[in-house]
């Protein structure tokens, strides 16, 4: 049988993994949005030996692709190659899920630097409740000629003591220094 891996991932891959037989590892390499056919005519336990080693990393079957919804770098399939539309849609998905990670990121790191902000002006004796909200700006370029996502310029406005909408979290002017932080 043949064992047929998949690279859904912007990067160049290096598939390594060992047969039952064998005491050395193997790799290959598999180019991004391409796939390589498992040298060697593979008994079923050698594929499930492979795949059990790569499962733990992320490894999906093309029977799985429509469920998952997490970032996958690698899909496998038995006996005959991975359909490419299969790799298409688990890379359209992955760019999906790396942006929204990445703008949660950004989300998270205004909030720190405005806590950061925060201490700062504790240390030189300011009073930081004074400070009640804060705008960054993140710009990201994107400088690979290959990938046409565009560059990255958000911005982030975190308010003390409002909900996301912008909207108080309480009105009571009695409430002591700090308070809730959300990024907008």
């Amino acid at each position: 049988m043949h064992l047929y891996i998949a690279n859904a991932s912007y990067q160049t891959q290096v598939f390594i993994y060992r047969l039952l037989e064998s005491k050395t590892p193997r790799q290959q390499p598999i180019r991004r949005g391409h796939q390589i056919k498992i040298t060697g005519d593979l008994s079923t336990e050698d594929i499930d030996y492979v795949v059990g080693q790569h499962r733990k990393y992320g490894l999906i079957s093309t029977a799985e692709v429509d469920a998952n919804r997490t970032h996958t770098a690698l899909i496998y399939s038995v006996g005959k190659p991975v359909p490419p539309s299969k790799v298409e849609a688990i890379m359209a998905r992955n760019k999906e899920v790396l942006q929204a990670r990445g703008k949660q990121i950004r989300k998270e790191a205004a909030m720190a630097e405005a806590v950061r902000v925060e201490k700062d002006l504790t240390e030189q004796g300011a009073r930081p409740e004074s400070l009640l909200e804060m705008n960054t700006e993140i710009v990201e370029q994107n400088h690979d000629d290959r990938d046409s996502t565009p560059a990255v310029a958000e911005g982030f406005r975190v308010t003390r003591n409002a909900n996301p909408d912008g909207s108080p979290i309480n009105d009571n002017p009695k409430r002591g220094r700090g308070g809730r932080r959300r990024a907008a």
